[in-house]
C-alpha cells in the first residue's frame, strides 16, 4: 500500500437535492481533485473504501481497509473474463510469473492446472482479508452492522461459487441468485456476525 491517502467528502445540499445537479459528476471531480492534492496518479490507487456505516474507534480504519481490499479482490476474480476482454489484467504480474501463467493465456481463457492453482491462491488471499476485516463489525455503529455483515457474506459467497466451479470464471459469469442474496440479508438482520476474526493478511502469510 502507498503511504499517501486522498480523502474525499461528498454530500447533498439544496443545490443537488432541488436542482438539476447530479451527485455522481461531483463525486468524480472531488476524487480527482483530492488525488491531485495528495500527489496521486490513477495507477497509485490501491483501493477505495466508502465510509457509510459510522464508527467511533480509530481501530476501525485498518479493518475497513482490509474489508475494501477483500471486496476489490473478489470483484477482480469474478470479472476476470470481462476485464481481460477489454485488455485489462488485474492479477499481479508477480502472481502470473509465480504460477508460470501468462496474461496472453488469460486472454485466451486457458483453464488448466496452473490457472487453477493461481486462482486457488488468489481466493485464499481474498479470504485472508475477509477474516482480517471481521473485527470491523463491532467497531461500527450498531445500525450499520447488518448491512456490512450482509455485504461480507454476499462477497464471500461469490468466492464459494468460484471454488464450486473449479475456478472456471470463463464458462459463465459468477452471479448469486436473488433468493440467495435475500437469505443472506435476512440472516445478517437476525444475527450480525461478530466472531471468527483472524490475523491480518500479512500475519497469516508469514
Amino acid at each position: 500500500m502507498t503511504s499517501e491517502v486522498a480523502i474525499v467528502g461528498v454530500g447533498s445540499s439544496p443545490a443537488t437535492r432541488d436542482g438539476d445537479v447530479k451527485v455522481e459528476p461531483l463525486t468524480v471531480t472531488a476524487c480527482k481533485r483530492a488525488m491531485d492534492d495528495a500527489g496521486l496518479a490513477g495507477g497509485d490507487i490501491d483501493g477505495m473504501f466508502q465510509y457509510t456505516f459510522g464508527f467511533d474507534s480509530p481501530d476501525a480504519t485498518k479493518h475497513a481497509e482490509y474489508c475494501g481490499i477483500a471486496f476489490q479482490l473478489t470483484n477482480i476474480l469474478r470479472d476476470l473474463k470481462e476485464d481481460v476482454s477489454m485488455g485489462r489484467v488485474y492479477i499481479p504480474a508477480e502472481d502470473l510469473w509465480a504460477f508460470n501463467y501468462g496474461a496472453d493465456e488469460l486472454a485466451q481463457g486457458v483453464c488448466d492446472e496452473r490457472y487453477r492453482n493461481m486462482m486457488r491462491f488468489e481466493v485464499g488471499r481474498a479470504r485472508d482479508f475477509y477474516r482480517a476485516a471481521v473485527p470491523l463489525v463491532p467497531l461500527i455503529h450498531k445500525s450499520g452492522r447488518p448491512g456490512l455483515c450482509a455485504m461480507i457474506d454476499i462477497y464471500s459467497s461469490i468466492l464459494d461459487q468460484i471454488e464450486s466451479n473449479n475456478y472456471d470464471v470463463f464458462a459463465k459469469h459468477i452471479l448469486l441468485s436473488k433468493p440467495r442474496k435475500i437469505a443472506i440479508a435476512a440472516k445478517a438482520l437476525i444475527k450480525p456476525k461478530v466472531e471468527g476474526a483472524g490475523p491480518s493478511p500479512t500475519e497469516s502469510q508469514s
